[in-house]
Protein backbone atom coordinates (compact mmCIF):
# COMPACT_ATOMS: atom_id res chain seq x y z
CA UNK A 1 0.00 0.00 0.00
CA UNK A 2 2.87 2.16 0.29
CA UNK A 3 3.73 2.47 -3.57
CA UNK A 4 -0.25 4.03 -3.55
CA UNK A 5 0.66 6.54 -0.87
CA UNK A 6 3.55 7.47 -2.82
CA UNK A 7 1.42 7.82 -5.44
CA UNK A 8 -0.88 10.06 -4.42
CA UNK A 9 1.72 12.32 -3.00
CA UNK A 10 3.26 12.32 -6.57
CA UNK A 11 0.05 12.90 -8.19
CA UNK A 12 -0.98 16.03 -5.86
CA UNK A 13 2.47 17.59 -6.77
CA UNK A 14 1.56 17.65 -10.58
CA UNK A 15 -1.43 19.53 -11.97
CA UNK A 16 -2.69 16.63 -14.40
CA UNK A 17 -5.32 14.31 -15.16
CA UNK A 18 -5.27 11.01 -12.78
CA UNK A 19 -7.19 7.93 -13.66
CA UNK A 20 -8.15 5.81 -10.55
CA UNK A 21 -8.65 1.83 -11.20
CA UNK A 22 -9.79 -0.74 -8.81
CA UNK A 23 -12.48 -2.68 -8.07
CA UNK A 24 -15.96 -1.38 -5.99
CA UNK A 25 -15.24 -0.28 -2.60
CA UNK A 26 -11.74 -0.21 -3.02
CA UNK A 27 -11.26 3.78 -1.76
CA UNK A 28 -11.22 5.21 -5.51
CA UNK A 29 -13.25 8.70 -4.45
CA UNK A 30 -10.83 9.00 -0.83
CA UNK A 31 -7.69 8.98 -3.19
CA UNK A 32 -9.07 11.49 -5.15
CA UNK A 33 -10.37 13.79 -2.37
CA UNK A 34 -6.80 12.96 -0.71
CA UNK A 35 -5.23 13.93 -4.30
CA UNK A 36 -7.25 16.92 -3.87
CA UNK A 37 -6.32 18.07 -0.37
CA UNK A 38 -2.86 17.55 -0.84
CA UNK A 39 -2.69 19.60 -3.69
CA UNK A 40 -2.70 23.30 -4.63
CA UNK A 41 -6.04 23.20 -5.15
CA UNK A 42 -7.01 22.18 -1.64
CA UNK A 43 -8.45 25.65 -0.89
CA UNK A 44 -10.84 25.30 -4.21
CA UNK A 45 -13.75 23.41 -4.41
CA UNK A 46 -14.15 18.94 -4.85
CA UNK A 47 -16.94 17.87 -6.53
CA UNK A 48 -18.40 14.46 -7.73
CA UNK A 49 -20.32 12.75 -9.85
CA UNK A 50 -20.73 9.66 -10.59
CA UNK A 51 -21.66 8.65 -14.43
CA UNK A 52 -24.01 5.20 -13.20
CA UNK A 53 -26.05 7.89 -11.11
CA UNK A 54 -27.40 9.88 -13.89
CA UNK A 55 -28.80 8.95 -17.65
CA UNK A 56 -26.93 10.20 -20.32
CA UNK A 57 -28.63 13.44 -20.90
CA UNK A 58 -28.65 14.10 -16.79
CA UNK A 59 -25.21 13.55 -17.07
CA UNK A 60 -23.82 16.15 -19.49
CA UNK A 61 -26.26 19.18 -17.81
CA UNK A 62 -24.61 18.05 -14.57
CA UNK A 63 -21.24 18.41 -15.90
CA UNK A 64 -21.44 21.31 -18.65
CA UNK A 65 -24.69 23.07 -17.40
CA UNK A 66 -27.15 24.76 -19.65
CA UNK A 67 -28.66 27.93 -20.39
CA UNK A 68 -32.31 29.25 -19.81
CA UNK A 69 -34.45 27.32 -22.45
CA UNK A 70 -32.14 24.86 -23.88
CA UNK A 71 -34.84 22.19 -23.55
CA UNK A 72 -38.26 21.74 -22.26
CA UNK A 73 -37.87 22.39 -18.43
CA UNK A 74 -34.82 24.42 -18.61
CA UNK A 75 -36.70 27.35 -17.02
CA UNK A 76 -33.61 28.74 -15.75
CA UNK A 77 -29.80 28.57 -16.16
CA UNK A 78 -27.61 26.02 -14.87
CA UNK A 79 -23.57 26.12 -14.37
CA UNK A 80 -22.55 22.80 -14.74
CA UNK A 81 -19.65 21.29 -12.23
CA UNK A 82 -16.84 21.62 -14.52
CA UNK A 83 -17.45 25.54 -14.60
CA UNK A 84 -18.26 25.08 -10.52
CA UNK A 85 -15.36 23.62 -9.40
CA UNK A 86 -13.55 26.50 -11.57
CA UNK A 87 -9.63 26.25 -9.97
CA UNK A 88 -10.78 22.67 -8.22
CA UNK A 89 -10.98 19.68 -8.91
CA UNK A 90 -13.93 17.35 -10.23
CA UNK A 91 -14.03 13.77 -9.67
CA UNK A 92 -15.54 11.86 -12.40
CA UNK A 93 -16.13 8.17 -10.52
CA UNK A 94 -17.28 5.14 -13.17
CA UNK A 95 -16.20 7.48 -16.38
CA UNK A 96 -15.98 3.93 -18.13
CA UNK A 97 -19.64 4.00 -18.24
CA UNK A 98 -19.83 7.35 -19.84
CA UNK A 99 -21.95 7.85 -23.42
CA UNK A 100 -20.21 8.58 -26.52
CA UNK A 101 -21.21 12.41 -26.47
CA UNK A 102 -20.14 13.25 -22.64
CA UNK A 103 -16.70 11.04 -23.45
CA UNK A 104 -16.29 13.72 -26.75
CA UNK A 105 -17.30 16.62 -24.29
CA UNK A 106 -14.58 15.61 -21.84
CA UNK A 107 -12.15 15.28 -24.59
CA UNK A 108 -12.46 18.76 -26.05
CA UNK A 109 -12.17 19.87 -22.06
CA UNK A 110 -9.05 18.13 -21.59
CA UNK A 111 -7.44 19.44 -24.89
CA UNK A 112 -8.77 23.20 -24.26
CA UNK A 113 -10.10 23.96 -21.44
CA UNK A 114 -13.09 24.94 -22.96
CA UNK A 115 -16.24 24.45 -21.56
CA UNK A 116 -19.82 24.89 -23.44
CA UNK A 117 -23.22 25.22 -21.40
CA UNK A 118 -25.86 23.00 -23.54
CA UNK A 119 -27.94 25.44 -25.39
CA UNK A 120 -25.04 28.36 -25.85
CA UNK A 121 -23.11 29.44 -28.60
CA UNK A 122 -20.14 29.87 -27.25
CA UNK A 123 -17.21 28.25 -25.04
CA UNK A 124 -15.52 29.51 -21.97
CA UNK A 125 -11.98 28.77 -20.17
CA UNK A 126 -12.15 26.82 -17.30
CA UNK A 127 -9.12 25.75 -14.92
CA UNK A 128 -10.68 22.41 -13.34
CA UNK A 129 -8.65 19.29 -12.30
CA UNK A 130 -10.05 15.82 -13.73
CA UNK A 131 -9.72 12.94 -11.54
CA UNK A 132 -11.62 10.26 -12.82
CA UNK A 133 -12.40 6.66 -11.72
CA UNK A 134 -13.67 3.11 -12.97
CA UNK A 135 -13.90 -0.45 -11.56
CA UNK A 136 -14.46 -1.58 -15.02
CA UNK A 137 -11.27 -3.23 -17.07
CA UNK A 138 -10.36 0.27 -18.86
CA UNK A 139 -8.14 -1.12 -21.10
CA UNK A 140 -11.03 -3.53 -22.84
CA UNK A 141 -13.43 -0.82 -23.13
CA UNK A 142 -10.80 0.58 -25.09
CA UNK A 143 -10.09 -2.38 -27.25
CA UNK A 144 -13.77 -2.99 -27.93
CA UNK A 145 -14.20 0.63 -29.12
CA UNK A 146 -16.36 1.12 -25.72
CA UNK A 147 -14.56 3.75 -24.28
CA UNK A 148 -12.65 6.30 -26.41
CA UNK A 149 -9.11 5.53 -27.19
CA UNK A 150 -8.17 9.32 -27.56
CA UNK A 151 -9.77 10.61 -24.13
CA UNK A 152 -8.18 7.33 -22.36
CA UNK A 153 -4.52 8.74 -23.61
CA UNK A 154 -5.45 12.17 -21.78
CA UNK A 155 -6.25 10.32 -18.93
CA UNK A 156 -3.74 7.85 -18.34
CA UNK A 157 -0.66 10.27 -17.90
CA UNK A 158 -1.74 9.20 -14.68
CA UNK A 159 -2.60 6.23 -13.56
CA UNK A 160 -3.48 4.91 -9.92
CA UNK A 161 -4.48 0.51 -9.46
CA UNK A 162 -6.06 0.02 -6.64
CA UNK A 163 -5.43 -3.59 -5.02
CA UNK A 164 -8.91 -4.92 -3.22
CA UNK A 165 -8.50 -5.02 0.73
CA UNK A 166 -7.99 -8.96 0.24
CA UNK A 167 -4.70 -8.40 -1.30
CA UNK A 168 -3.41 -5.78 1.34
CA UNK A 169 -4.27 -7.30 4.58
CA UNK A 170 -1.51 -5.60 5.99
CA UNK A 171 -3.42 -1.98 5.83
CA UNK A 172 -6.51 -3.47 8.02
CA UNK A 173 -4.20 -2.10 11.55
CA UNK A 174 -4.14 1.04 9.49
CA UNK A 175 -7.84 1.36 8.64
CA UNK A 176 -8.87 0.27 11.55
CA UNK A 177 -7.17 2.28 14.05
CA UNK A 178 -8.31 5.45 11.70
CA UNK A 179 -12.12 4.10 11.51
CA UNK A 180 -12.21 4.39 14.76
CA UNK A 181 -10.70 7.61 15.08
CA UNK A 182 -13.49 8.79 12.57
CA UNK A 183 -16.17 7.54 14.39
CA UNK A 184 -14.90 8.41 17.65
CA UNK A 185 -15.20 11.82 16.85
CA UNK A 186 -18.49 11.52 15.47
CA UNK A 187 -20.62 9.64 17.19
CA UNK A 188 -18.63 11.17 20.99
CA UNK A 189 -17.07 8.31 21.52
CA UNK A 190 -13.53 7.00 23.49
CA UNK A 191 -13.28 3.33 21.75
CA UNK A 192 -9.52 2.36 22.28
CA UNK A 193 -9.52 -0.77 19.99
CA UNK A 194 -10.28 -3.97 19.55
CA UNK A 195 -9.30 -7.36 21.32
CA UNK A 196 -7.53 -10.15 20.01
CA UNK A 197 -10.30 -11.92 18.45
CA UNK A 198 -12.00 -9.30 17.07
CA UNK A 199 -8.54 -7.97 14.99
CA UNK A 200 -7.77 -11.89 14.06
CA UNK A 201 -11.67 -12.27 12.71
CA UNK A 202 -11.48 -8.87 11.31
CA UNK A 203 -7.90 -9.85 9.56
CA UNK A 204 -9.24 -13.40 8.18
CA UNK A 205 -12.55 -11.97 6.60
CA UNK A 206 -12.02 -11.59 2.81
CA UNK A 207 -13.92 -8.50 2.56
CA UNK A 208 -15.59 -8.58 -0.80
CA UNK A 209 -17.08 -5.14 -0.30
CA UNK A 210 -13.03 -4.04 -0.09
CA UNK A 211 -12.65 -0.90 1.83
CA UNK A 212 -16.22 0.60 1.86
CA UNK A 213 -17.27 -2.75 3.75
CA UNK A 214 -14.82 -2.68 5.99
CA UNK A 215 -15.62 1.22 7.10
CA UNK A 216 -19.27 0.21 7.37
CA UNK A 217 -18.80 -3.02 9.67
CA UNK A 218 -16.45 -0.40 12.14
CA UNK A 219 -19.10 2.50 12.16
CA UNK A 220 -21.91 -0.21 13.34
CA UNK A 221 -19.44 -1.75 15.78
CA UNK A 222 -18.48 1.47 17.47
CA UNK A 223 -21.96 2.59 17.18
CA UNK A 224 -22.70 -0.80 19.44
CA UNK A 225 -20.01 -0.51 21.55
CA UNK A 226 -20.08 0.53 24.95
CA UNK A 227 -16.99 -0.49 26.48
CA UNK A 228 -12.99 0.65 25.87
CA UNK A 229 -13.05 -2.40 22.64
CA UNK A 230 -14.61 -4.08 20.11
CA UNK A 231 -15.23 -7.72 20.70
CA UNK A 232 -16.30 -10.20 18.00
CA UNK A 233 -19.78 -10.67 19.65
CA UNK A 234 -20.28 -7.01 18.24
CA UNK A 235 -19.20 -7.96 14.70
CA UNK A 236 -21.44 -8.94 11.93
CA UNK A 237 -22.73 -12.64 12.44
CA UNK A 238 -20.84 -13.93 8.57
CA UNK A 239 -17.82 -12.42 10.35
CA UNK A 240 -18.06 -13.78 14.01
CA UNK A 241 -18.84 -16.89 12.73
CA UNK A 242 -15.33 -17.87 11.08
CA UNK A 243 -12.38 -19.92 12.62
CA UNK A 244 -10.53 -16.96 14.80
CA UNK A 245 -6.88 -16.64 13.51
CA UNK A 246 -4.79 -15.33 15.90
CA UNK A 247 -2.05 -13.11 15.20
CA UNK A 248 1.04 -11.98 17.65
CA UNK A 249 0.70 -9.28 20.30
CA UNK A 250 2.78 -6.74 18.69
CA UNK A 251 -0.23 -6.74 15.97
CA UNK A 252 -2.90 -5.53 18.05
Amino acid sequence: MQEVFDKIENAAAVDIPVLVLGETGTGKELVAGTIHLLSKRKEKLFSVVDCLALPSSLLESELFGYTKGAFTGADREKTGLLEASKNGTIFIDEIGDASNAVQSNLLRFLDTGDVKKIGATKYQKVNTRIIAATNKDIYQLVAAGKFREDLFYRLNKFIIQLPTLKQRKDDIKLLLDYFIARFNRKYSKNIKGVTKDAYGLLFNYNWPGNVREFESEIERCVLSCNTSLITKELLSPHISRLPIYFLPLKEI
